[in-house]
């Protein structure tokens, strides 16, 4: 069983505590550049062939020819198939489905846009992406329904860079990252008045949400020790959000509420890139990414109110800190066509001992494949497809609300990518 720990302060015999919504490595979402993830993201912070590079590494924009603007989007399609593995009471198996797909299709939008100065080696430019999100919903009567029934945590990052050409050799960058986060958690509290086993229609509802703006920054070089390779160096820094909004707690026929604010502690990312010219039309990739998760240890609720006697709710996470690593090749057959193929593997910072059924998540096997048709002197359509095994995860919790309440289910699931965008070259 979990040795995870969470902690609330209560009384009239209820303590209830809402999980982090956190899930890439967890929840980081790589899919900013149509191009990159049609090679998995090898080699992205240090590729420079169009302007989605100024989201993984600002210098890296400094090889475009002229300016540029790129608009595309990535549809994610997660599956999972939670099965029961003996969730219970005191023991004793209680009813309950088990949950179906708790993941619905979603799209990660991703703008890009340089303009060179000074003959080409001073940029400026702008991206607005969605890097971390996450979103499942559960049936209202799956058996892991007082773990978790809703999880949702959307970002916008809206990233001003510049970047500057020192040398034919050695291009560095940067940018300030504005951000905005929202979550919401729902989570299902056993009804200590209700008699019999316990049912969907008598449980309560505890839902928490909030909101915050946020500012971070990034920085990053470009070194070509000769002109068929580069080398990208990319650190993006840890953005601490303080989300202010509610909290409520609702059963049938009762509703209790107040303020409050929890802290939402986001990894800093950095970033190693390798790309080889092996001739005109072949280019080998490979990268390594390192994320800080470390920082993300627990969240803490806190309550402008006490609700129901609680004053301050902490759910412990103790995320590790985590890697990732891609290869992959792109490959020009002719002016119009450019083909590309990746493969990423992507560790988990969720240890087996805290994951809950809001954040089932393992590691990550990426394969990708990719093309660019050039429509004219100046536009290009790209697209993307790449498909993720997920290891299997077994979840296995106490519920804060009822330690009698055990959460056990098992997780197999997988992710498809299909990715579409335009680039504009001035």
């Amino acid at each position: 069983m979990s040795s995870k720990t969470r902690y609330a302060i209560a009384a009239g015999g209820i303590s209830f505590l809402a999980a982090s919504a956190a899930d890439a490595s967890s929840f980081y979402l790589q899919e900013q550049s149509v191009t990159g993830l049609g090679r998995a993201f090898a080699g992205q912070a240090a590729m420079g062939t169009d302007v989605t590079a100024l989201s993984f590494n600002p210098a890296a924009i400094t090889r475009l020819p002229s300016a540029e603007v790129s608009l595309g989007g990535s549809l994610v399609v997660p599956r999972s198939d939670p099965d029961d593995a003996g969730s219970s009471f005191a023991g004793v198996p209680f009813p309950g489905s088990d949950g179906d797909n708790p993941y619905d299709p979603v799209v990660v939008p991703a703008f890009q846009a340089a303009y060179p100065f000074l003959d080409n080696r001073l940029w400026i430019g702008l991206a607005v992406t969605a890097p971390f999100g996450l979103q499942t919903e559960y049936d209202d009567d799956w058996t892991g329904r007082y773990d978790s029934t809703r999880s949702e945590l959307t970002t916008y990052n809206i990233q001003p860079s510049v970047a500057y050409r020192v040398t034919p050799w050695l291009s560095i960058g940067g940018g300030i990252d504005i951000q905005y986060a929202d979550a919401e958690l729902r989570t299902a509290i056993p009804n200590p008045l209700a008699l019999g086993p316990f049912s969907p229609a008598a449980d309560g509802n505890l839902k928490i949400e909030g909101d915050d703006w946020s500012v971070g920054f990034n920085i990053g070089i470009l070194v070509t020790p000769r002109d068929d390779t580069r080398i990208g160096l990319h650190y993006r820094s840890a953005v601490e959000h303080e989300l202010k909004g509610d909290a409520e707690l609702r059963f049938p026929g009762v509703s209790v509420a107040t303020a409050g604010s929890a802290d939402l502690d986001l990894p800093d990312i950095a970033s190693l890139a390798v790309a080889h010219d092996v001739n005109e039309r072949l280019t080998l990739a490979g990268s390594i990414n390192w994320y800080r998760w470390s920082n993300f240890e627990e969240i803490r609720v806190r309550l402008d109110q006490p609700l129901i006697g609680a004053t301050e709710i902490l759910d412990e996470q103790d995320y590790r800190n985590s890697f990732g690593f891609a290869l992959g090749a792109e490959y020009r057959l002719n002016e119009r066509w450019t083909f590309r193929g990746g493969f990423q593997y992507d560790q988990t910072p969720v240890r087996d001992a805290f994951r809950d059924t809001r954040v089932p998540d393992e590691d990550r096997y990426w394969l990708t494949v990719g093309a660019s048709y050039q429509l004219s002197d100046r536009l290009w359509v790209d697209a993307a497809y790449g498909h993720i095994f997920v290891r299997s995860a077994e979840v296995d919790q106490l519920a804060i609300s009822d330690p009698r309440i055990r959460t056990r289910v098992d997780y197999d699931s997988s992710i498809d990518l299909l990715a579409l965008g335009l680039r504009y070259r001035f």
